[in-house]
């Protein structure tokens, strides 16, 4: 792997470089038992007089779902790096 600064990265690139390869190496698979940046509420619709938005739903950075369990990974970039060995400690889960 290139050499980056990890502290210049955004959210999405640590996830995509380093937590998903982590959870798929330890046996978690895509649209499987696990998904990425996955919306589990629609958004609210919020109403002011005459007017109309809708709001963003709520996400999970991971939802997780084993025999039934299901569970959220979130992904924090203060903390992901250096706290890399409890996402492989997900492996406890499955």
């Amino acid at each position: 792997m290139m050499n980056v600064n990890k502290k210049e990265l955004k959210e999405q690139e640590i996830r995509t470089m380093f937590i998903t390869p982590a959870l798929k190496a330890k046996g978690w698979e895509v649209m499987k038992n696990m998904r990425e940046e996955y919306y589990f509420t629609d958004g609210r619709v919020l109403v002011a007089g005459s007017q109309h938005s809708v709001a963003e739903g709520k996400k999970a950075d991971y939802p997780l779902c084993h025999n039934g369990k299901r569970n959220v990974l979130d992904a924090k970039i203060d903390k992901t790096l250096s706290k890399i060995e409890q996402i492989l400690g997900i492996n406890d889960l499955r």
